[in-house]
């Protein structure tokens, strides 16, 4: 189901901001919250608390994350 419905946002020209593994944009990216995270690099998105959302390249919601200290 999950899949369908990507594939439908797709279709209309909705993709997801990358987030997981990423270093922190603001423009992308909302910190809720920071940890230490071993050797990950600071400023690293380590979690996805809410995934965000652009509509044919324009930002319709910014990612909500967890980053690295």
């Amino acid at each position: 189901l999950a899949a369908r419905f990507s594939d439908a946002l797709a279709a209309v020209g909705v993709s997801e901001v990358p987030a997981a593994g990423a270093t922190f944009d603001e423009y992308l990216h909302e910190v809720i919250d920071t940890t230490d995270a071993g050797e990950v690099p600071a400023h690293t998105v380590v979690e996805v608390i809410r995934r965000g959302f652009r509509h044919d390249g324009a930002l319709l919601r910014r990612a909500q994350v967890i980053t690295s200290r």
